[in-house]
């Protein structure tokens, strides 16, 4: 179209936007005139809406099936949300009628909102509690309505295993070098699963000894045995271990191994009683008791004890130079006499080490020992007040053996002995008979003003005890 706009006056041209489909839309207008050399343009935009609204589709539509669900175990799946509609689908909120055995993220979905076209998942999990059937209802508002989804599940319990060694140790004693010697053990599952044992394996030891089963599958309540062979290819002594891993079970179990190879014509030394371990018990300080370890030469040749020796030699006795360089022939024993004579109250212990052309051996010796002398300190805490430097104040305290027997006092020490001095030296190692008791001095000469504090210990065959001490330099 065309017009003419007089000099000095306007026209208004009216333009009319009618899309005629969605989406958005340009458009440009050329503006060409008589005696004006460049064309003019007016740049247009627009966007076309079309006509309809949102429409929600569910996939599944109407039930979501978890099938079997172990109760120490989670299982999750999804919904799918699609606006298939040609308006915004606006989904307002997502819930379950129940939340006991299923679980979604409904937070997630609150005003949500899809374009046509547009979808998106809800995650849904589904975690049993209890054995048994389940079923909840998730249910999906929007402003194309309302849908329902049925959510199903059956928790099972699968049960879960359980296994115990016994023994845990196997000893073989003493087998002939190529000979073999066979013992078992036991793996049972008290638990209610079946136990899968991936891997039984000798690790340290494996030259020695050998088993019948690599692996082995025990039903719930049973037991399986395995056999373990011992076979020394030299002569000494041989020790293994086994190690036994399944599956569920996050630790690994063991079974310790030993035995001796003795070659033919060799010294074999036993030891009786043959525990590693001897123990004394308790025996009051001062006093002693005394035990006697066999040593026997079971072997075919000579057997030479080059020594018997203590670690600590600090409260147990042995007769060491009687079974230095002893020779035992075949079928041969002595006794070796073991003293325990406590020098102080408590457990203690020691390692008699026996060294011979046949191995070493290595006993535990135990014991206890009981003092009845009790130590009473009157009083615990001293105060001195205020004291001019350079001056000093004494106070005594009393010690008392309020037992039934003997106490010795080792020593009184002071902590810090900055301003505080104690009278220790006709104290040390003194003994207190039962209900005797004597006083002891502390001193307070201050060196500079302020308060002052210390500690004294008193050590005694019984235990120790402290006075803490106060005063003021001023």
């Amino acid at each position: 179209s065309s017009a003419t706009i007089a000099a000095g006056s306007s026209r208004t041209v009216t333009v009319y936007f009618n899309p005629t489909s969605a989406g958005s839309k340009s458009g440009t207008i050329a503006i060409e005139a008589e005696d004006i050399p460049q064309t003019k343009s007016v740049l247009l935009s627009g966007t076309g809406v079309a006509a309809g609204a949102p429409a929600l589709s569910l996939s599944p539509s109407s039930s979501l099936s978890f099938g079997e669900v172990d109760l120490s175990t989670r299982k999750d799946m999804t919904i799918s949300v699609t606006n298939t509609g040609t308006a915004d689908l606006v989904v307002t909120s997502v819930g379950l009628a129940d939340r006991t055995e299923f679980l979604i993220r409904a937070s997630e979905w609150q005003n949500r909102t899809l374009a046509p076209g547009e979808s998106g998942n809800i995650a849904v999990g589904f975690r049993p509690s209890s054995t048994g059937s389940k079923s909840d209802v998730m249910t999906i508002i929007t402003n194309a309505g309302t849908k329902s989804v049925t959510l199903r599940g059956t928790g099972i319990d699968t049960g879960t295993p359980q296994m115990e060694i016994s023994p845990t140790s196997l000893s073989f004693g003493s087998v002939n070098v190529g000979s073999t010697s066979s013992k078992t053990f036991t793996i049972s599952n008290p638990g209610t699963a079946p136990l899968v044992v991936t891997s039984i394996s000798v690790g340290t030891g494996s030259g020695q000894y050998s088993l019948s089963h690599a692996s082995i599958n025990v039903a719930a309540g049973s037991s399986k045995t395995v056999t373990v062979t011992f076979k020394p290819t030299s002569a000494g002594s041989k020790s293994g271990t086994i190690a036994l891993e399944a599956e569920d079970i996050p630790q690994t179990k063991s079974v310790i191994l030993s035995g001796t190879g003795v070659a033919t014509g060799a010294p074999v030394m036993t030891l009786s009683p043959s525990s590693s371990t001897i123990a004394f018990g308790e025996v009051k300080v001062g006093s002693r008791s005394d035990k006697k370890l066999t040593v026997k030469n079971t072997g075919t040749a000579d057997l030479v004890i080059s020594s018997a020796t203590l670690l600590s030699r600090t409260s147990f006795l042995i007769g060491q130079t009687a079974w230095q360089n002893r020779t035992l022939a075949p079928g041969e024993s002595g006794e070796i006499s073991i003293g325990f004579k406590p020098t102080k109250n408590g457990y203690t212990n020691d390692v008699l080490t026996i060294v011979s052309n046949a191995g070493n051996k290595e006993i535990m010796l135990t014991g206890t020992g009981l003092a009845s002398g009790v130590l009473s300190v009157s009083p615990t805490s001293v105060s001195f007040g205020q004291v001019s430097v350079g001056s000093n104040s004494v106070i005594k305290i009393t010690l008392k053996n309020t037992g039934t027997a003997d106490l010795v006092v080792n020593d009184a020490v002071m902590e810090s002995r900055t301003d505080f001095l104690v009278g220790a030296g006709t104290w040390r190692d003194k003994t207190l008979a039962p209900g005797e008791s004597g006083e002891m001095n502390i001193k307070f000469q201050p060196k500079s003003t302020g308060k002052k504090t210390d500690v004294v210990t008193i050590t005694t065959s019984v235990g120790s005890k402290t006075v803490s001490v106060n005063g003021t330099g001023i």
